[in-house]
């Protein structure tokens, strides 16, 4: 019974330490979209410096 409660213990641990390296790897994810998003806007921001308005 000991073997196998420490059994279950390291599978419990190692579950969870894979759910959190998935959650870190989705985390980065979202934020790459995001910083390409914010750098595409600066981006077209810095090129339309000195270009007359059409609005």
């Amino acid at each position: 019974a000991p073997a196998q409660a420490i059994a279950s213990l390291y599978q419990v641990a190692s579950h969870a330490a894979g759910l959190s390296v998935q959650n870190a790897v989705h985390s980065q994810q979202a934020m790459n979209q995001i910083t390409t998003a914010v750098v595409s806007k600066a981006c077209q921001l810095i090129m339309d410096i000195g270009e007359p308005s059409t609005k």
